[in-house]
């Protein structure tokens, strides 16, 4: 996308990160994962912040901050299997956690079961 040799545009990069980051501000998480480490310093922590959608041109100088996109990604990721685990809690009994194989009850028996195998 941006060095423009795929077929999502540059101009829906914004887009796509805000959706991505549920307009949440991950500075937080970025900063600690090491995402302002690359060339482009602090410049990458705009793709974190996404609480308000900021009117960037991207130019060469964002491209050392490729090198972290997973970095982000993972944040934006956790955030908001975070925030959806306290949901479904709120609707769920756990009756066993581990790091594999989550398994999940529900409190309500007119709902389905619910497995969360897949999360990290």
């Amino acid at each position: 996308m941006f060095l423009q040799m795929d077929s999502c545009p540059l101009r829906l990069a914004a887009d796509i990160h805000f959706c991505a980051a549920q307009g949440q501000d991950h500075r937080k998480c970025c900063i600690t994962n090491g995402v302002t480490t690359t060339m482009a310093g602090k410049k990458c922590l705009v793709f974190c912040d996404q609480s308000v959608q900021h009117e960037i041109i991207l130019d060469l100088s964002y491209l050392p901050c490729f090198e972290r996109f997973d970095t982000i990604k993972h944040c934006f990721w956790r955030s908001a299997r975070d925030s959806h685990l306290v949901e479904i809690s709120k609707r769920f009994r756990i009756n066993k956690w581990q790091s594999n194989s989550d398994h999940i009850s529900e409190t309500n028996p007119k709902q389905s079961s619910l497995s969360l195998n897949n999360y990290p």
